[in-house]
């Protein structure tokens, strides 16, 4: 995985014409990234979905409780 990341990076700076010393005007990152940012959206998103069914129940057995 390091070696194509290398390979690519290498690849990038040709392309960009970047001299030796030069920083990289690019980010080389990997689908692992991704995957985590996909994994902390559900999570919240599973946790807010949670809530949002609680306060539905709470509310139901209130007003049910009161007829």
């Amino acid at each position: 995985m390091e070696r194509a990341i290398d390979d690519v990076t290498m690849a990038m700076r040709e392309k960009r014409g970047l001299r030796p010393g030069q920083k990289n005007n690019f980010d080389a990152i990997t689908q692992d990234v991704y995957v985590q940012a996909i994994n902390s959206f559900t999570l919240v998103a599973r946790v807010l979905m949670i809530v949002l069914s609680m306060v539905g129940l709470l509310v139901g057995a209130s007003g049910w409780s009161r007829s």
